[in-house]
């Protein structure tokens, strides 16, 4: 799996690795999450996706700083491009507030600045849209720190096609990020692999935009989806992925 894709003008690798896992747990391994992110890194992954709501309730920062850990610990680290999302984070246990106002996004971009040990962020999303605030009020903020220097690409995650239009009237969006794929259960019989794997073969076959981001929680698991996503799948194979329920 050779052929890069784009983010902006950043070119990374087909798959990208979700951080949530690592921080959303009752008793978070962090061992266990650095050697998941390194044998990700090893088999080509240059695109690591976390969010300021991936966290522990004792630290604020977890899951930004677990990632930054594991980077600055392997000799590839450098060349890997984090993606965090803000004005979404972490209240209580179950608490997960919603908050697009310009002065909570400077704070989340700050905060993930630190915890990254970043002066520039790769890529920052727009976790939520606020159902309180237009959606063109955050990108207009986006857009003024990206203006700034603090972020150098804007992403926006779970919008509607309306949500996403509107803000790219007012801002410059390198991303969005989806969450969904079909069913792959039948494919993956057939060809004696995972349903992530058939999955994430699926998604990469639907454009050359799109960028599946994977969870995983051990080594063996980011092995087997980095490595063994089928390139060519036939059109009965795409079809039947695509006609399967969710």
């Amino acid at each position: 799996m050779t052929n890069l894709r784009l983010i902006g003008d950043r070119e990374v690798w087909p798959l990208g690795l979700g951080g949530a896992q690592w921080s959303l747990t009752e008793h978070p391994d962090d061992d266990q999450a650095i050697q998941v992110i390194h044998a990700a890194l090893d088999a080509g992954v240059t695109l690591i996706d976390t969010a300021r709501a991936y966290t522990t309730m004792g630290e604020p920062s977890h899951n930004e700083s677990l990632i930054q850990r594991a980077l600055i610990t392997h000799p590839r680290g450098a060349d890997v491009m984090v993606s965090t999302k803000g004005g979404h984070y972490r209240a209580g246990q179950q608490q997960f507030p919603i908050d697009g106002s310009e002065q909570t996004l400077r704070a989340h971009v700050d905060a993930s600045r630190r915890a990254l040990q970043a002066d520039t962020l790769d890529l920052f999303f727009l976790h939520h849209p606020d159902p309180l605030i237009p959606i063109e009020v955050s990108a207009r903020a986006l857009q003024r720190l990206k203006d700034s220097g603090a972020i150098t690409r804007i992403g926006l995650s779970n919008v509607s096609r309306e949500q996403f239009l509107r803000a790219q009237a007012v801002a410059e969006i390198d991303a969005e990020l989806a969450q969904k794929h079909p069913g792959a259960a039948a494919v993956s019989d057939r060809r004696g692999i995972s349903v992530s794997a058939v999955a994430l073969g699926w998604l990469l076959s639907q454009s050359a935009n799109i960028i599946p981001i994977l969870g995983a929680r051990r080594p063996s698991s980011i092995v087997d989806s980095a490595l063994h996503a089928p390139t060519d799948l036939t059109l009965q194979e795409l079809d039947s992925i695509a006609a399967a329920p969710e």
